[in-house]
Formats: C-alpha cells, structure tokens, sequence
C-alpha cells in the first residue's frame, strides 16, 4: 500500500521540491504544500473513485492515509498533486502535470478489462434477415 506521504514525496520530486541539503520533501521550504496536501488528495481521489474503488471514499485527514491502488497511487495521483499545488505560482508547470495525469489516467483507464453487455433490441431494426424485422 502506497501512503499519502508517498504520494506527496513523489510530487515534490516531480515539482523540484525537496530540501536540496537532505532530500526530505518535508521541510520548512514545503511546509505551505504539506498544508495543502490533505485536502488537495481529498478532492483528487475522490475524482478518481470511479476508476478504483481501492482508493476508498473518505477524506484524507493526514499524510498516513493508506490507498490500496499501488498504480494509481504512484503514477497519477502524484502528477494530479503536482499540477494542482503548482496551479497558482507556475501556470505553465501546472498544465504540464495535469498532462501527465491525464496520460496516466489513460493508461490506468485502458489497461483495464472492459466488459460488454447484449444490446436489447427494443424498436425490431436489429432482427436478422428473413425474421420479419426492418432491415
């Protein structure tokens, strides 16, 4: 299981943020985007909930929460962190994380079994030949 704290570090590699002198991501310099953080994932992973039941659907208290999708949680929610704590300070940074998330995503989206289902075929247009339906 990958932690909210990871999943924080992992961004502020990704935005050039961690402390230069020790490599920790939590520092003085980062304690603004610490704060944010929780809140932040709150909203990212509820987003998300749709693609991955394992990202549970309570909000992110703290930096300890647990999320059970290892792909999700180390590939796109990262890329949408760092382009949402990076949304007001650097635009242009901003946008190409939100790139990467939304490449990320499709790649999650599609490498995922789809399942079809028979369409009903309530107006008789899809009737097979000679059956007495339209075509």
């Amino acid at each position: 299981m990958t932690t909210a704290r990871e999943i924080f570090t992992i961004a502020m590699a990704m935005i050039d943020g961690l402390d230069g002198r020790t490599g920790a991501a939590e520092s003085a310099d980062t304690r603004d985007y610490q704060f944010r953080a929780p809140p932040l994932l709150t909203q990212i992973t509820a987003e998300l909930s749709v693609y991955s039941d394992a990202l549970g659907g309570e909000p992110v208290a703290s930096l300890d929460r647990e999320f059970g999708d290892d792909y999700m949680a180390r590939a796109v929610i990262p890329c949408a962190l760092a382009s949402r704590l990076t949304a007001d300070e650097n635009p242009s940074v901003s946008s190409h994380f939100e790139r990467r998330y939304y490449d990320a995503l499709s790649r999650y989206s599609g490498s995922k079994p789809q399942s079809f289902g028979s369409v009903a075929d309530v107006y008789g247009g899809l009737s097979s030949p000679g059956s007495g339906g339209a075509f």
